[in-house]
């Protein structure tokens, strides 16, 4: 078995055009980011061959999950997959998110499996802190942050 963890933005999805949509000045500063059309972004679809299960470990919330099911099935991402998101309206990092997520996966996946890949060096960093083989993939250098 092999499996694929994969971030969603600036990792296979080509984000660079929605980031000039996060507004500081707004109490939820990604909501008109994660609002706007992603399927306008390209992928970087070659990331998940070979993979037995494509696990899609993302800071989105979970509010739009619907959209980004639509997007990873229409971009190719074979079914199933895994979609871990950040719960609606928390502010905890990403990377609390995506370990918490990774736990979770590793109760039914030995780590020797897995393989992930992250545009945030502290996620990658996590990944290989928990036994996972890890490396940053980012298609821009556009700070979102």
């Amino acid at each position: 078995m092999s499996v694929i963890i994969l971030d969603l933005d600036n990792c296979i999805s080509d984000d660079e055009w929605r980031v000039e949509f996060i507004d500081w000045n707004h109490p939820d500063p990604w909501h008109e980011y994660h609002r706007v059309h992603m399927f306008d972004d390209p992928a970087n679809t070659h990331l998940w061959e070979g993979a037995s299960l494509v696990c899609v470990f993302t800071g989105r919330p979970e509010v739009h999950r619907e959209t980004t099911i639509h997007w990873l099935s229409w971009m190719g991402v074979p079914e199933p997959f895994m979609l871990a998101m950040r719960p609606t309206g928390s502010k905890e990092r990403s990377a609390v998110i995506k370990e918490r997520a990774l736990k979770e996966l590793l109760q039914h996946v030995s780590a020797r499996h897995i393989t992930a890949y992250d545009d945030q060096p502290d996620i990658v960093q996590m990944y290989i802190n928990n036994g996972i083989r890890a490396e940053q993939v980012k298609i821009h250098d556009t700070c979102a942050y």
